[in-house]
C-alpha cells in the first residue's frame, strides 16, 4: 500500500506536488519545515515516511507533528468505539480507533528519533469538542469520516442502539450548551 500525500515545496509558492510519502518527489534538503497535521498515524510505514521527510529537510530543518493521544484521553471517541464494537462489529470499532494509533508517547518518540530526528520535544494539548447532543456527535463525526459507509448500512435498530449507548456513556459530559468532552493531542517539535 502506498501512502500519497500532497506536498507544497517552500521554494516556490503554489508549487503543489503529489507523491508517495516513502519516496518524495523532491531532492535532498528541499525545505525548512515539514508538518504532519493528524496524518502520520495513518501511514502504513511511519518509519520510512519519517526517514524520507528527514532526507528532504534542510540541515536543522524542523519537523512538526500533531497527532491524537490514546483514545482513552477522549471520552467521546472512546464511547463511540465501544458502542460501534457492540452494534456494528470489531472492524467498525477499529476504524474509530485508527486516528489514535500513535497515542503512546514512547512509541511516537521512538519512531521519530529512529528516523534520525534530534531534539524531539513532545508537548500535550487539550481541546474541548462540543456537539448539540450525543446523536449529533455520532451523526456529524460518523458521516464525515470513514465510518460513513458503515453507519449508512446499519439497520435503524442498530443505529438507534449505537446512539443510545454513546449518549448514555457521555451523559456526564452534558452541559447547558450541549455535549462537551476533551480530546488530547501530542504536539511534536524536532530537528533534522
Amino acid at each position: 500500500m502506498s501512502a500519497s500525500i500532497s506536498i507544497r515545496a517552500c521554494l516556490r509558492p503554489r508549487d503543489w506536488r503529489e507523491g508517495n510519502a516513502t519516496a518524495l518527489p523532491l531532492p535532498d534538503a528541499t525545505f525548512n519545515v515539514a508538518i504532519y497535521q493528524q496524518g502520520l498515524q495513518f501511514f502504513p510505514d511511519r518509519a520510512a515516511t519519517l526517514r524520507e521527510m528527514q532526507r528532504a529537510l534542510m540541515p536543522r530543518g524542523r519537523l512538526v507533528i500533531a497527532c491524537w493521544k490514546g483514545i482513552q484521553h477522549s471520552p467521546g471517541f472512546f464511547a463511540l468505539a465501544e458502542a460501534l464494537g457492540t452494534h456494528a462489529g470489531p472492524d467498525a470499532a477499529a476504524i474509530a480507533r485508527g486516528p489514535f494509533a500513535l497515542g503512546d508517547e514512547g512509541e511516537l518518540r521512538s519512531v521519530i528519533a529512529g528516523a534520525g530526528f534530534k531534539d524531539v520535544a513532545i508537548h500535550h494539548r487539550v481541546k474541548m469538542l462540543v456537539f448539540p447532543s450525543g446523536e449529533e456527535f455520532v451523526r456529524r463525526y460518523g458521516m464525515g469520516s470513514p465510518l460513513a459507509g458503515i453507519l449508512t448500512k446499519m439497520t435503524p435498530v442498530a443505529l438507534d442502539g449505537l446512539v443510545r449507548d454513546v449518549s448514555a456513556t457521555l451523559a456526564s459530559h452534558l452541559r447547558p450548551n450541549g455535549l462537551e468532552f476533551p480530546i488530547e493531542a501530542h504536539l511534536v517539535l524536532a530537528h533534522r
